[in-house]
């Protein structure tokens, strides 16, 4: 029951351009997904981005989530 903001942060940060050499157009689009992500479950679960919990992510909401996003594009 942590909150997602320093997992996303050190992934985002370190893990992705540091660890895993992912360019700055990579990470840009890493965290311009989870932008839409937080949208799109603020609106699903009502939750405040700020309030998220990692184990709230499960599977069902992410493809919930990857096939309204498909739809979408």
């Amino acid at each position: 029951m942590t909150p997602l903001a320093p997992h996303l942060t050190a992934y985002l940060r370190e893990r992705l351009p540091h660890e895993r050499q992912a360019s700055r157009h990579t990470v840009d689009a890493y965290a311009y997904t989870f932008k839409l992500l937080f949208a799109f479950t603020t609106k699903r679960l009502r939750v405040a981005p700020s309030a998220l919990m990692l184990e709230q992510l499960d599977a069902p909401l992410l493809l919930e989530f990857r096939d309204r996003s498909a739809k979408a594009g």
